[in-house]
């Protein structure tokens, strides 16, 4: 799947923003929400 994830950390990537929220809730699942959206 979403290999920058687990690489980068899952948290620099927009375009992994649905992946990231799914596999790390806890890293940005509501400051994504308002800054990516």
């Amino acid at each position: 799947m979403q290999v920058v994830i687990p690489a980068t950390g899952g948290r620099v990537e927009p375009h992994a923003e649905p992946a990231a929220r799914t596999a790390h809730p806890h890293v940005h699942a509501e400051p994504d929400a308002g800054a990516g959206r």
